[in-house]
């Protein structure tokens, strides 16, 4: 390992310690770490899990006639259903969008 690769190690390391989830790339699918790692790093490459948000977008009629298209994660949904709302015209996507942030 080089000094960059073991400066990335080290953060990785000490995300486990602070309670973060960890992953390893086995065969290009990453997997979570359960229990302690064995940090293998000459055969594994491991990374801090990252956040996953899912969203859609939705056509929306304002008040003053005007259309928008709004964005709405799963989560505001599930706390605001849209659909429900005066102005809410239909999806644009037909299933909720998942992103890495």
């Amino acid at each position: 390992m080089n000094i960059e690769q073991t400066k990335a190690a080290i953060a990785v390391m000490q995300a486990f310690v602070d309670g973060e989830q960890i992953q390893f790339d086995h065969l290009g699918i990453w997997c979570d770490v359960v229990g302690f790692p064995y940090w293998e790093w000459n055969r594994h490459t491991y990374r801090i899990k990252p956040d996953v948000v899912s969203y859609r977008r939705f056509l929306y009629s304002k008040a003053n006639g005007e259309y928008t298209v709004e964005t709405v994660t799963q989560a505001q949904h599930k706390n605001s259903n849209r659909e429900g709302w005066a102005g809410f015209i239909c999806w644009i996507d037909n299933k909720w969008i998942e992103e890495i942030v």
